[in-house]
C-alpha cells in the first residue's frame, strides 16, 4: 500500500496528540526516550514548539504506540496566512541521540484572525 504525505493544518495557538509507533529489532526489551519537537524546514533541528519527552519501553522484537500530548502549535506573528513545519522525533538511549526521523506529513500553522479595541472616543 503507498502512503502519501498528507497536509495537516491546525489552528496557530492550538494544542494537539501526536501517537508514534516505535518498533524494537532487537531480541530484548529495550527502553528508549524519545522527544517530538516541531521545527521549521529551514532550521530542522530547532524546536519553534515546546519540546514532549516520552522514556518507555518496547518488547523484544515488538512495537509501541507512544503518545505525545499537548503538541502546541505556535503562533503566527509575522505577516503570512500560515508557516509549514516539520514533526521531528529524537530517540535516545543513556542520553545520548541514537536516531532522529522527520515527519512525512507537514503540519501547517494557520492564523487564526482576531482583533483587539480600545475605548470608543466621541469628539
Amino acid at each position: 500500500m503507498n502512503r502519501y504525505p498528507i497536509s495537516v493544518d491546525f489552528a496557530d495557538g492550538s494544542k494537539h496528540t501526536a501517537t508514534v509507533q516505535f518498533t524494537n529489532p532487537k531480541a530484548r526489551p529495550i527502553t528508549f526516550t524519545a522527544r517530538l519537537f516541531l521545527a521549521l524546514s529551514t532550521a530542522i533541528n530547532t524546536p519553534v514548539t515546546n519540546t514532549l519527552t516520552q522514556t518507555f519501553s518496547v518488547a523484544a522484537n515488538g512495537t509501541k504506540n507512544v503518545t505525545f500530548s499537548n503538541v502546541e502549535i505556535p503562533l503566527i506573528t509575522t505577516e503570512v496566512d500560515s508557516i509549514t513545519l516539520v514533526s521531528v522525533i529524537q530517540v535516545l538511549y543513556n542520553n545520548a541521540v541514537i536516531q532522529t526521523f522527520y515527519g512525512s506529513d507537514p503540519v501547517n500553522a494557520v492564523f487564526t484572525p482576531g482583533i483587539g479595541w480600545g475605548d470608543i472616543i466621541w469628539t
